[in-house]
């Protein structure tokens, strides 16, 4: 019982580095996407815990404004619901002025590639992504940032299946998290050795 604790500890101890930006874009604060679907995306090709992502976005007029945040691993025409999406959160009574908040807190994502994307909401007020000028780019190891997309309409039955267009938006986004490493052989080795030699101390 013991070797197995130890064995635990170990691995979770191995298992996370602290905190990080897993990438980022940020800069001086430019104009308001005005289009029905925005999409930022990156690839990485590590698994991070605890992630964190916000942007920047506003009601476009105003009132308070309302749009749909989407998470998923493809985007554009095929892409479901059920098959693709990570995560979605539908934002309502957006203030006016423009700000980083948070779209998504707490997820567990595996290697690939992500898209995030804002839907406007219609009909009503909707609520715009910002874009940013000069933007300072920050990506953790194995990360890339892709091109920005856009969709001047959208999909009736599902968002982010609309037909997009590589377009230079430079969304403003940063997306945080804990990566998730391998423990390594040596490592785990010392560790079934220490579990077994405190056994063979019991037993003796």
């Amino acid at each position: 019982m013991k070797f197995g604790i130890l064995l635990s500890l170990g691995l979770l101890l191995a298992a996370e580095a602290p905190a990080a930006t897993i990438v980022s874009r940020d800069g001086t604060l430019g104009l308001a996407v005005g289009t029905r679907l925005a999409v930022a995306s990156w690839t990485q090709s590590d698994t991070f815990t605890n992630v964190n992502i916000s942007a920047i976005y506003s009601s476009q007029q105003s009132t308070p404004g309302a749009g749909t945040f989407y998470l998923t691993d493809d985007i554009g025409p095929g892409t479901t619901a059920a098959a693709n999406e990570v995560a979605s959160v539908q934002l309502l009574n957006v203030p006016t002025g423009a700000a980083l908040q948070t779209v998504f807190s707490g997820l567990t994502l595996g290697p690939g590639t992500y898209y995030l994307s804002l839907a406007r909401d219609l009909p009503g007020v909707p609520v715009t992504w910002y874009s940013v000028s000069s933007p300072v780019v920050t990506t953790a190891n194995g990360v890339n940032l892709e091109s920005d997309q856009i969709s001047a309409s959208l999909d009736p039955t599902y968002s982010p299946a609309s037909a997009t267009s590589v377009f230079a938006a430079n969304l403003a986004f940063i997306v945080t998290g804990d990566v998730v490493v391998a423990p390594e052989p040596g490592t785990l080795g010392l560790l079934a050795l220490a579990g077994v030699s405190l056994l063979l101390k019991r037993r003796g």
